[in-house]
Order: structure tokens, then C-alpha cells, then sequence
């Protein structure tokens, strides 16, 4: 489930960003970055490279008794070349196709007006974006942490009728404190004219 990242309020807007957790296997191109695991993948790469004519690990193998004979050696070397090679490439990989989960809300009170923008995970996944008046939002549920699915301190969907697309869209997100389940529902009522529904009661 998304999560509140960011909020800002300016000159009649009232903006919030979302952002995904992802499966633990791909936060860690987040935290690190594009630049870095760039870096550690060329690096990996460059020393898959360097196995291919450096026998060093082939040598300290034989000589360790951890292999029978030089064809053993040289067998255990390829598969850590490959290894290497593989985990780079993987990484190189994954800095092209992934990306931080992200969802921008915009509240733009003078306009009543809501604009989205949501960058899936995949970065060939079709980018989701458009706007709708606040006469869209047909529902703002706030659920607190009992609901399925739990989280910590609750969280509040929105449910908007996309006039183009005719559907509607469903935007969750998790909320991080208890004093933003009393904040952040009184303001989208305040915005948008809805009142909240669900386990939610305004002190």
C-alpha cells in the first residue's frame, strides 16, 4: 500500500505524495540509488571480465584442497565468474526497470479541482494521470488500524468517477501517526466538500 511521503500546502493547493514500499527486493535499488547501483554494476561486470584472465581464485582453490584437480579449479572459477557476472547484469537491469512507486495528489481548491499522477513500479507500465473536479470524488473512507488491511495508525481511500475513462478509481494510502488520521481527514472534507465515512470521528 501506498504511503503519505510528503504534504504541502500553497496558495490554495493542498498536494500529497505517495509512495509504494515495493517488495523488499527492490527497496534496495531505492535507498541506494541510480547512480550508485550503476556504479556496482559496472564494477561486477569489470570483475566477471577479469576472472576470464586472472587465474588467481583457480590457483588458491587447488592449493587450499578445496578441489581434486586444476579442471575442478578452473570449473569452480567459471561459476563465480558467472555468478558475478549474472548479478551485475541483473542490477544494470533493474535500474532501467524499476523505479519508486509514486502517486501525486493536487487539490487545487481555487478550481476545485483534483490532479493525479501515478508512476507504477515498472517503468514500462503506462504512467496514470489526469484531473477531476471535487464533484468526482463520490467517497473519502478513513479506516483505522482494525481494517483489513491493518496498518499501524489506519488509512483513507478516495474513490473518483474518471468521466473519461468511465470508471472509478480507487487511491489508498497508509497513514504514518495517529494525529494524521485527525488531520489529513479534515482537511480533504474541508477541500473537497465530502465528509468522511468509515471509523473516522472529528474531534
Amino acid at each position: 500500500m501506498l504511503e503519505l511521503a510528503h504534504s504541502q500546502v500553497e496558495k490554495g493547493h493542498f498536494e500529497l505524495r505517495l509512495e509504494g514500499e515495493g517488495p523488499i527486493w527492490a527497496q534496495w535499488f531505492f535507498r541506494v540509488g541510480q547512480i550508485k547501483a550503476r556504479v556496482l554494476a559496472l564494477a561486477l561486470i569489470l570483475f566477471a571480465a577479469v576472472l576470464n584472465v586472472w587465474t588467481g581464485p583457480a590457483v588458491f582453490f587447488f592449493e587450499a584442497g578445496w578441489v581434486q584437480s586444476t579442471t575442478q579449479a578452473v570449473f569452480a572459477q567459471s561459476i563465480i565468474k558467472w555468478g558475478f557476472a549474472a548479478l551485475g547484469f541483473l542490477v544494470w537491469m533493474g535500474i532501467f526497470m524499476l523505479r519508486q512507486e509514486e502517486l501525486t495528489l493536487n487539490f487545487d481548491r481555487m478550481k476545485n479541482q483534483l490532479t493525479y499522477q501515478y508512476l507504477p513500479q515498472w517503468t514500462m507500465a503506462a504512467i496514470d494521470e489526469g484531473s477531476v473536479g471535487f464533484d468526482a470524488i463520490s467517497q473519502i473512507q478513513v479506516h483505522g488500524p482494525q481494517r483489513e488491511p491493518k496498518t499501524p495508525h489506519g488509512f483513507i481511500e478516495l474513490y473518483v468517477m474518471d468521466p473519461l475513462e468511465k470508471r472509478e478509481k480507487t487511491f489508498r494510502f497508509k497513514l504514518l501517526t495517529d494525529e494524521q488520521f485527525q488531520f489529513y481527514p479534515v482537511n480533504l472534507s474541508r477541500l473537497t466538500g465530502r465528509e468522511p465515512t468509515g471509523d473516522w470521528v472529528e474531534e
